[in-house]
């Protein structure tokens, strides 16, 4: 399993100057966390989206073959 650094490093990376001395890990970073909060609403618009069309393909299921639709994630039920 590879390394997976945490926000506030990847944060710090990219607010380094141009010879790489990091700026500090509580400075100011706008560019920064304007990507990162586009690229939170991209990630939970995909999983609204992947969610409502999952939900209405076990709701369809259910009507049709009476199945009750199961949560995966949750403990204890699986498919």
């Amino acid at each position: 399993m590879s390394y997976t650094p945490a926000t506030e490093e990847v944060r710090a990376v990219y607010n380094q100057d141009e010879f790489g001395n990091p700026a500090g890990l509580n400075d100011p970073c706008p560019e920064f966390d304007r990507w990162l909060a586009e690229h939170d609403r991209q990630v939970a618009e995909k999983a609204w989206d992947d969610g409502l069309a999952d939900g209405r393909d076990r709701w369809m299921d259910a009507r049709e073959f009476g199945d009750k639709p199961v949560n995966p994630y949750r403990k204890g039920e699986t498919e």
